[in-house]
């Protein structure tokens, strides 16, 4: 399945044939320019909230026990612009596009809750600095390798980073729970449960997001 496809979300999703426990929507892409999906959506937006949205949507009623989402603390400078989320008007940079698709995250996770009630349990995670290579988009291998250098006292390895991700799924948590590294700046160590911002709990915000989703996929909970 390609989540910046939704005909490929679509399809994979009408092939889903037995319920699943936990649904883990862990999807993530960092351009350092500006791409479109195969729906002419912004890359980042497309892939790391959009495309999950729809495949959300689609199975939801397959997903027995849990959900979840896969967050960001980058949401904390993130802002959602509901007429231009695909920065068609506005100036693109990485930071600013990756932090409206981890924000839509963290608010979609709140509007998908409130309509699930308690069928099913929604958690949200994130893996700190991961060593995955999401990083390495800066299109120069030398930046890149510097990135990783000084980066590498503070980051984790991707196993390290997967593990709040595991405890966002199988953990005896609250509802809305937000999982990750317990360690400096939050970017490594063991998992523990932390706080979101106002920001990334606004009621009115996560409706506004949630009608987003959508509006440009055409999916929605009934």
């Amino acid at each position: 399945m390609d989540l910046a496809d939704l005909a490929s979300v679509r399809q994979f999703a009408e092939s889903l044939t037995t319920d699943i426990d936990v649904l883990v929507n862990n999807a993530g892409a960092v351009s350092p320019r500006r791409r479109e999906t195969a729906d002419s959506f912004e890359m980042l937006l497309g892939t790391n909230f959009l495309g999950p949205f729809a495949l959300t949507n689609l199975i939801a009623n397959r997903a027995r026990e849990r959900i979840v989402i896969t967050g960001s603390d980058s949401y904390k400078v993130g802002r959602v612009d509901v007429n231009d989320p695909h920065f068609r008007r506005r100036r693109w940079n990485p930071m600013s596009a990756y932090a409206q698709s981890k924000l839509c995250d963290m608010l979609w996770a709140r509007a998908l809750q409130e309509r699930l009630g308690l069928r099913v349990l929604v958690t949200l995670a994130h893996p700190g600095w991961a060593a995955t290579g999401i990083q390495n988009v800066t299109g120069s291998k030398l930046l890149d390798r510097s990135i990783v250098k000084v980066t590498s006292p503070f980051s984790q390895s991707a196993e390290d980073g997967a593990l709040p991700l595991a405890e966002a799924a199988v953990g005896d948590l609250a509802p809305l729970s937000y999982v990750g590294p317990d360690g400096f700046m939050k970017w490594k160590g063991r998992p523990e449960v932390q706080s979101v911002s106002p920001r990334g709990i606004s009621a009115a915000s996560a409706e506004e997001v949630w009608a987003l989703g959508v509006r440009e996929t055409g999916t929605d909970l009934v």
